[in-house]
């Protein structure tokens, strides 16, 4: 089932108050989103993505084009917006409540039940791992702490779609794991995830599909399997035992002792390689596609004509 649809989304901001110049901020941008998938929207600086963004969530109008969601039209249902859960790139939070008043108030605002309102936010608490920290006051809180509860409030009503802007900044390595799992599991039951974001490696590991925006339009969409398939090679970091006779036969990492690198141009030979690595002696690293989604996208935002 298509849960987001987007044709042909034009969207223009006037250059002044007086002026009659305007700036082009999305042309012609179609793509569609299936349930339960984790779509992540990359593009760099200026590209479009936070305009496409506010156009799906109803917050800005659009020129031209077409967005449905769940099959109608955006603006058609109201209701249609209690089944979206929303994260903005800055924490816009109530600092004179606790966290678990914060939540407890926001749950009301969002149409929980009474009868259910308290165990939601238990259970939003705990998926963010914030219960220990629930009767402080939110404004004690700090950045990477603001963050999780921000996206707690967002899960408190169950949505079929959340939209995540930036969703790891700010956050420590085990706040972007916790972050990370939640995603999956939401996604695992049924929820489509809009992910917009700077950290490719996150985009990555995480989604399902990816689309690259430059300049306002679409310049490539897939999944992360397909650059795989399209690159087969792959980097094989090693180390040679010291004083090695063998290490004049392999390149050097730059900058290290007795660490060195082969590249693999398809999986075949990847196995090879590994096999005479271990006839040296020598101990694998980390094996890693030779071109990695950091490489795509700089490849084909450039390749757009910037």
């Amino acid at each position: 089932m298509k849960t987001i649809s987007v044709k042909g989304l034009k969207k223009t901001y006037k250059s002044g108050f007086l002026s009659k110049k305007s700036t082009l901020a999305v042309e012609d941008l179609s793509f569609e989103i299936e349930e339960g998938e984790i779509y992540g929207f990359l593009g760099p600086n200026g590209a479009g993505k936070t305009t496409t963004l506010l156009c799906l969530l109803g917050l800005i109008p659009y020129d031209e084009g077409k967005i449905t969601i769940f099959g109608e039209p955006l603006f058609a249902n109201g209701h249609l917006f209690s089944s979206i859960g929303y994260v903005p790139e800055e924490p816009a939070l109530y600092g004179f409540l606790t966290a678990e008043e914060y939540l407890l108030h926001s749950a009301l605002l969002r149409g929980v039940s009474k009868e259910r309102i308290k165990i939601t936010v238990e259970d939003c608490l705990k998926k963010l791992e914030l219960k220990e920290t629930a009767k402080r006051l939110v404004r004690t809180y700090s950045k990477g702490m603001k963050q999780r509860l921000q996206i707690a409030e967002a899960i408190l009503n169950q949505p079929k779609i959340l939209f995540l802007d930036e969703p790891t900044r700010g956050l420590d390595p085990l706040g972007v794991k916790i972050v990370r799992n939640l995603i999956e599991e939401l996604a695992q039951k049924g929820t489509t995830v809009f992910l917009n974001s700077h950290i490719l490696s996150e985009v990555e590991m995480t989604c399902t599909r990816i689309g690259i925006l430059n300049k306002g339009r679409m310049v490539w969409e897939g999944s992360p399997k397909d650059i795989s398939k399209e690159n087969e090679g792959h980097r094989i970091l090693f180390r040679l035992p010291l004083g090695s006779t063998l290490a004049d036969d392999f390149k050097k990492v730059e900058g290290s002792d007795n660490v060195y690198e082969i590249i693999s141009a398809s999986s075949k030979e990847l196995f090879e390689k590994i096999d005479e690595i271990k006839f040296c002696n020598g101990e694998i690293i980390e094996v890693i596609p030779a071109k990695r989604l950091e490489d795509y996208f700089i490849e084909k935002v450039k390749g757009n004509g910037d």
